[in-house]
């Protein structure tokens, strides 16, 4: 049997650096204020999470650390990896070209100007967010192991949870105000929540299909955006409990909005991976809920982020009860236990 594979050095400090991009992005939302700030984060949020999404992948499939593979760009990595890999040529071809052609997509906005430039720059995702899909179909060679794909995917939603309670932390940044304190308790219920919700259930990429494969992979996208969102949030509620004011519409979307996203992101990621069931359900139920206490005025920080607490302790344990624990190491394929080597010399 094969050893399972684990991160390398070089994978985690791009993590770290991709984490600080979305550091970045959460004071962007704290400064714009606004429903419109909330929309920009997110579509923001989207080349960020590529950026991670794309390396990821090619360090599942092509397991190099060296020189060439740090100081290369993605297309050029998949080029590479084309010429000394002959099994994966298909593959590592439709990469290479979906990435130079979003990235000279990118390139090409710069001649528009500000208002027509996100033009360009939604079809240059969607091209490097379709791409995977066409080269994945191409080949019936597997080209990661489900388990670290998992590990990646795990290591850096703990990453993105762990940038949030440090931000609800520095939210207390409030003096010695206890109302602050009081709305900072329910806030790390909340984030331990997301992190018993995810990590109690924590599998290995499904490798059956492509359609699973990709909603597990790119459903990720609201799972990550919707915790940074989320930890805004409670940042919010925290100001304005210390300053004993009122939230607004503004003030409570960036919780409710970003813990519904994570929540249809995890029932969509159940129902195409295994099938639509109770669980699915209650995560979709849930998800309702809080978004719906977002859009009710009249709410105490305290209360509101109490009640969005409760909604998820609730959802947590009834989801718990529903679905049979993970695995600590999910069974290797066939296949997968035959696979070659696929890391360019």
């Amino acid at each position: 049997m094969t050893t399972p594979r684990r991160a390398s050095w070089l994978e985690l400090f791009f993590d770290l650096v991709l984490v600080a991009a979305v550091g970045a992005l959460a004071p962007r939302l704290h400064e714009e204020h606004s429903v419109l700030g909330l929309a920009r984060f997110a579509l923001l949020f989207v080349p960020v999470w590529w950026a991670w999404w794309a390396f990821t992948w090619y360090s599942a499939a092509f397991n190099s650390d060296d020189t060439v593979n740090r100081v290369a760009l993605l297309a050029a990595l998949y080029a590479r990896a084309w010429r000394h890999v002959p099994a994966l040529r298909s593959l590592s071809g439709r990469y290479a070209a979906a990435d130079a052609a979003g990235a000279a997509t990118w390139f090409a906005s710069l001649v528009l100007d500000d208002h027509r430039r996100p033009i360009l720059w939604a079809v240059a995702m969607v091209v490097l967010m379709g791409g995977p899909v066409l080269a994945a179909a191409s080949t019936d060679v597997l080209s990661y192991e489900p388990d670290h794909i998992a590990e990646r995917y795990g290591l850096f939603t703990l990453i993105v949870l762990g940038e949030s309670i440090v931000a609800i932390v520095v939210g207390l940044n409030t003096g010695s105000e206890l109302s602050a304190v009081l709305v900072a308790v329910p806030g790390l219920v909340i984030a331990a929540a997301i992190w018993w919700l995810y990590f109690d259930r924590f599998r290995g990429m499904p490798a059956d299909t492509i359609r699973a494969g990709f909603i597990w992979a790119q459903g990720h996208l609201l799972v990550f955006a919707g915790i940074a969102a989320a930890a805004v949030g409670v940042e919010f509620a925290i100001e304005t409990a210390a300053e004993h004011g009122e939230l607004e519409l503004a003030d409570r979307l960036p919780l409710g909005a970003g813990l519904a996203a994570y929540l249809v992101a995890m029932a969509t990621i159940r129902a195409a991976t295994r099938r639509p069931d109770r669980v699915a359900a209650l995560r979709l139920g849930a998800a309702a809920t809080v978004l719906t206490l977002s859009l009710a005025d009249g709410l105490a920080p305290l209360t509101f982020v109490a009640l969005i607490a409760t909604t998820m302790v609730a959802e947590c344990a009834a989801d718990l009860r529903g679905a049979p624990p993970a695995r600590p190491h999910a069974p290797r394929l066939p296949h997968q236990l035959a696979r070659r080597r696929t890391t360019p010399r």
